[in-house]
């Protein structure tokens, strides 16, 4: 099946959007028998695991010795942050509204 860039764009935000559409009754449903931090937990050990296997043949581990110092505190500053306030307060604000 060959696809253009922009049939493979489409089918992508297709993807994403329902992804982001069925968080709300993933984190529901996960509710039921997790924690709050449990369900981030699995949340982000999915993405990990998705991610490895889309990107583990391209990804090349080399490139991470060649990062500086300033760049590894600036990644661990912005992870940190996402994890903290982003992740966490998307994942209460599923809890609390209405679907």
């Amino acid at each position: 099946m060959n696809l253009s860039n922009k049939q493979k764009g489409i089918l992508a935000l297709i993807g994403l959007a329902f992804t982001y559409a069925s968080f709300g009754f993933f984190t529901r449903y996960l509710s039921v028998s997790f924690g709050f931090f449990q369900q981030l937990y699995l949340r982000i050990l999915a993405g990990l695991i998705i991610g490895f296997l889309i990107f583990g043949t391209s990804f090349d581990f080399q490139k991470l010795k060649k990062i500086t110092r300033t760049e590894w505190l600036l990644l661990i500053f912005r992870a940190a942050a996402y994890y903290l306030l982003g992740a966490a307060l998307f994942n209460k604000a599923v809890l609390l509204t209405k679907i």
